[in-house]
């Protein structure tokens, strides 16, 4: 099994805090029960506090810089993975709270992915080709190439144009994701939400209701981490 780093961008809020109760903390019992090798670490901001989430402090990389969105976000996904490069791993996979990751299917995808890889659900902004902040993968001769070149690096944009920009030359592979987000798919009927998502590892929950994105994630919970 190939060695995984997932790196999670969090911060606070009355649906963020909902999502890490319902979800997140579940995933790292099952993860802590399973005997999984994944390593799962949330980065939060300087002026962010966790405690009263009773969250084991293995699981907490607090940055030293604020949370922002720009440049907060790559400030802390690089301060995270400078902590991280020389420890053992083969890929960080980097998410945020509004995803849902179904663990084993992760597994998966990390033991197919070639050795050297950026990978993600590719989209296009600024004329800029890029993997998804909301999950993207980096190989361990990547995360150390970004960082190397971390100084030339121009903050003022969102954190995967960032990345996308410094990795405009090398090839991005192409991983699918299913979107739970306004105008699709409206329902939380399990035999409809498993059809679905099936072929996907990553599920994307961000709606303007936010409400229903607390339903989605209370919903999938259930069906892939309550019954184990």
């Amino acid at each position: 099994m190939k060695k995984i780093i997932i790196l999670v961008i969090a911060s606070r809020s009355k649906y963020y805090d909902e999502f890490m109760k319902i979800y997140w903390m579940k995933l790292i019992k099952y993860i802590e029960e399973n005997n999984i090798d994944i390593k799962l670490y949330f980065i939060i901001g300087k002026n962010q506090n966790f405690d009263d989430l009773n969250i084991d402090k293995k699981y907490i990389f607090q940055s030293s810089y604020n949370d922002s969105l720009i440049p907060g976000i790559i400030c802390k996904t690089l301060e995270s993975m400078e902590k991280l490069r020389n420890t053992d791993f083969d890929y960080i996979f980097r998410t945020n709270l509004s995803s849902f990751i179904i663990i084993n299917k992760l597994i998966e995808i990390g033991n197919n992915l070639p050795d050297n890889v950026y990978a993600g659900c590719i989209g296009k902004a600024k004329k800029i080709i890029f993997c998804s902040g909301s999950g993207f993968w980096l190989s361990k001769k990547y995360v150390n190439l970004l960082l190397d070149n971390k100084d030339k690096l121009k903050i003022d944009l969102l954190d995967d144009l960032v990345i996308g920009k410094f990795f405009s030359k090398i090839k991005k592979t192409k991983l699918n994701r299913y979107d739970l987000i306004d105008n699709k798919n409206k329902t939380t009927k399990v035999n409809f939400l498993l059809r679905k998502i099936k072929p996907n590892f990553h599920i994307r929950i961000k709606n303007k209701n936010r409400d229903l994105d607390i339903l989605y994630f209370k919903v999938l919970t259930k069906i892939f981490y309550d019954s184990n």
